[in-house]
């Protein structure tokens, strides 16, 4: 037995994996949205939403003007027993021009049984980063997606659609992201986070009996739970330092090992890729020139913020590990949706799948924030059956960036076993991957500082004393 195999039989004999019942991934907001109108419709007791931001005006449903905030009134006066709890990040000020400033300024009382709370128990500089939903303690979505504006689109991408028009009556970029719902013993520790998420905020206890019933899944996304005895699943959480509680970091381990487990491909979706240990272990990876290495990232930023400071900090952090790459298995590609405009696809989504029999999904970035600092919430499935589950999701997802049917990408794979030549040969299509351009950044010091938008532990009100100049670029 070789020791890649005993090391992966290591690692899942180690972590604690839960027998998966049920659960479908949800590509792209709009089924995601989708499915938790119908979801929430069936709800009896209790529904949280715990999030980076929850904003009322999100619009739910393409061709409707139903909002998030009318969906969930209609549901407490339609049900006297059902009681709706909204915890989201009491967010920084960088962030406000993407905000609904209502809920922030005045609080939010929308109805005597939703209660919405501004989450601030957090340390300095660090966020609520989460993206959590739980329907009587039975049901939940955890992903990438928040609800709320600038997120809602479906697979197609669209150059221009009315789908992509907020409640401003402005329109913005394509949107990709993903989410996956889950029912049964996996769920579990993803209703006590969201529970706790409450307690830690109000002192208030919102537990319910857990209890798994049939669940429906005629609503949309990629169904996985044919044969649920051959499919484990782990809860992963990342909490910074508390004065009583010790830091989590539990998703940088599981992306650690994953890498180094690897044998034949690693797929990456993320909107950042900065984390100093990443990159040093996709490095060593690519140094045996053995498995192909692809990263889909946004080729911009999300606003101005972001270009100024992280962006400059991923620019050297690919610089860093093209350098790993003597033997040409790396392609860091950003997804173009209309070649005659090069009209580009913004990647939110957080995911990583290797050999066909490791997908992890979540809230968490690859950047030092979203792996130390930041609050977040994954899930990572395993599969023995490298031709299943895990698979299907894997071209679902190449499929969608180079506008190919699942079935043709299975077959080029089947046929030349690479998907950095699938890639190649899309260049000129109208749906691509295109791959970054080979940047050098004079700015060398940028990989020798944490800079304060993707800081791994908390700061020191006395080392900004010392040296203000690192409310901009962070400190050493």
């Amino acid at each position: 037995m070789d020791k890649l195999l005993l090391e992966r039989q290591c690692f899942l004999s180690q972590a604690t994996w839960t027998d998966v019942d049920e659960f479908k991934v949800l590509i792209d907001a709009q089924d995601y949205y989708q499915s938790f109108y119908q979801h929430t419709l069936k709800a009896r007791k209790k529904i949280v939403i715990v999030g980076w931001d929850v904003d009322s005006r999100t619009k739910l449903l393409p061709n409707t003007q139903l909002t998030l905030k009318q969906h969930l009134l209609q549901l407490v006066q339609n049900n006297c027993e059902l009681n709706i709890y909204i915890l989201c990040w009491d967010f920084s000020i960088f962030t406000s021009s993407e905000r609904e400033w209502g809920p922030w300024l005045f609080g939010s009382k929308w109805h005597e049984r939703i209660e919405f709370i501004m989450d601030h128990h957090h340390p300095l500089f660090s966020s609520q980063h989460q993206k959590i939903v739980t329907v009587d303690d039975q049901v939940v979505f955890v992903g990438g997606i928040d609800l709320c504006e600038n997120r809602l689109d479906n697979s197609e991408h669209l150059k221009e659609t009315s789908l992509r028009i907020n409640s401003r009556g402005k329109s913005y970029k394509a949107f990709h992201d993903v989410q996956v719902l889950i029912r049964g013993k996996m769920a579990e520790p993803v209703i006590h986070i969201a529970n706790q998420r409450w307690l830690q905020a109000t002192k208030k206890d919102i537990s319910l009996p857990f209890v798994t019933e049939p669940l429906d899944w005629e609503t949309p996304g990629v169904v996985i739970g044919e044969t649920a005895s051959r499919l484990k699943g782990m809860v992963i959480e990342t909490s910074p330092h508390k004065i009583k509680t010790k830091r989590k970091m539990d998703n940088l381990k599981a992306t650690l090992e994953l890498i180094k487990l690897a044998r034949k491909y690693i797929y990456i979706e993320n909107q950042y890729l900065t984390h100093r240990r990443v990159i040093k272990a996709l490095g060593q990876k690519l140094t045996e020139g053995k498995i192909e290495i692809t990263v889909v990232l946004p080729k911009k930023s999300f606003n101005w913020l972001e270009n100024s400071t992280i962006h400059l900090v991923q620019r050297n952090a690919l610089m860093k590990l093209r350098e790993y790459d003597q033997y040409n298995k790396l392609k860091v590609v950003y997804p173009r949706i209309d070649y005659q405009d090069k009209s580009l696809l913004y990647v939110h989504s957080k995911l990583m799948i290797v050999d066909n029999i490791f997908f992890k999904v979540g809230s968490s970035n690859l950047n030092h924030r979203s792996m130390g600092l930041d609050s977040e919430c994954d899930v990572l499935f395993f599969s023995k059956d490298q031709e299943g589950k895990i698979k299907k999701i894997f071209l679902c997802l190449v499929s969608e960036h180079l506008g190919l049917s699942s079935e043709i990408v299975e077959q080029f794979l089947l046929n030349n076993k690479s998907l950095h030549l699938l890639i190649n040969s899309r260049k000129e299509s109208e749906r691509s991957l295109q791959e970054f351009p080979k940047e050098k950044i004079f700015l060398q010091n940028l990989w020798g500082i944490e800079p304060i938008f993707d800081r791994s532990s908390t700061v020191s009100w006395l080392k900004i004393l010392e040296k203000p100049r690192s409310l901009l670029l962070g400190y050493r």
